[in-house]
């Protein structure tokens, strides 16, 4: 009996320390897993942007010593344009990017303030991503409503400003009246005002709508115009800037509060050397495009006349007294938010643009 006993407490003994052995292992081997974050993106990975969101992507694994993995799902493969948000905000993804707070103003009515039409000269995308940061860092009717989103807030990035590309001229007010505009948010409601027939699609449904005559003017942005073939048939650009769009980039908050504390911290310092990135790619593009534009694709550039821009401004005024008003039924003054902006807009503007 000793003897039969004595084996069994060995036999136990060495399965004890055979499953400890392998619980371990296990955990070893999880500990150097990395951390695999799914990111949703509707644009191509060709775009100015996209290459800099990949930037993004490749300097957080590089610091955190590759303890994290993005995997990035471009072109709305993982969610559509209008669904960026909520993918990130459900858990579908665990960060998606936003293209464009317009898409959702009753989740975030005080951020369309960096959308206004005509809120600045439209000439710095580096000085709006700035100041935009600036303003979320230290105004609290901005940070307050980004953080109660649902997600976490991770960067804002914008490209070039909204212009129209066009089949036909678009100078004066005049030359609006029975367009056929893609516009969206308050550009429709502007253009309407104008006498313009509006047509609202995403960016993706652009081009076969311009081939088939069933949108002859097209709100879009210079860094689109190569990559999504716009330069194929739009004849004219005016570069008359109206508006930004806001690319806002967010995490899952579970994602978010999962991730150790200095994790999080390398993603919440990227987000300055991301906007110099994106600036930096944009000012070339810029150039780069222009120049194709013009001289590779036969387009007419048309560079607007203080004239022509007051008479524009102007006429999209009411679009920004309507939001202000909107604010003051939130209790929040408007104009003020709009000259802190440009404050810090015009602050952190860059030589060649003033």
């Amino acid at each position: 009996m000793n003897w039969r006993k004595h084996v069994g407490l060995l036999f136990g003994f060495m399965v004890t320390i055979g499953l400890v052995f392998l619980i371990s292992h296990n955990d070893a081997e999880a500990a150097d897993k990395p951390i695999l974050i799914k990111w949703s993106e509707s644009d191509s990975q060709n775009s100015p942007r996209c290459r800099t969101q990949k930037w993004w992507a490749d300097e957080f694994e590089k610091r955190t010593g590759n303890r994290v993995k993005i995997q990035i799902y471009w072109s709305g493969s993982l969610a559509k344009t209008k669904d960026q948000f909520d993918a990130a905000k459900s858990g579908l993804a665990d960060m998606a990017t936003n293209p464009g707070s317009v898409w959702h103003p009753e989740i975030w009515p005080i951020f369309q303030l960096f959308e206004l039409l005509f809120v600045d000269d439209h000439k710095d995308w580096y000085a709006h991503m700035k100041a935009f940061k600036e303003m979320y860092e230290t105004t609290s009717e901005v940070k307050n409503e980004l953080d109660r989103s649902g997600a976490k807030l991770l960067f804002n990035l914008v490209g070039h400003p909204g212009m129209f590309g066009s089949l036909h001229p678009l100078v004066t007010l005049q030359d609006f009246k029975g367009k056929k505009i893609r516009g969206i948010g308050d550009v429709a409601v502007w253009v309407g005002s104008l006498g313009a027939a509006t047509v609202s699609m995403p960016s993706y449904e652009i081009y076969e709508a311009m081939k088939k005559g069933t949108c002859e003017v097209t709100q879009f942005y210079i860094y689109q115009s190569i990559p999504a073939k716009y330069c194929e048939l739009v004849k004219y650009v005016n570069l008359t800037g109206f508006t930004w769009i806001n690319c806002s980039t967010w995490m899952n908050l579970k994602t978010w509060n999962s991730l150790p504390p200095d994790i999080q911290k390398i993603a919440t310092d990227l987000w300055d050397d991301v906007i110099k990135q994106m600036a930096a790619i944009m000012d070339k593009d810029w150039n780069d495009s222009i120049t194709a534009l013009r001289d590779k694709y036969g387009v007419k550039i048309i560079e607007p006349t203080p004239e022509n821009y007051n008479a524009w401004a102007n006429s999209a005024k009411f679009v920004q007294d309507n939001w202000v008003k909107k604010m003051g039924a939130m209790n929040v003054d408007g104009n003020k938010l709009i000259a802190n902006y440009l404050k810090l807009y015009n602050k952190h503007k860059r030589p060649q643009f003033k």
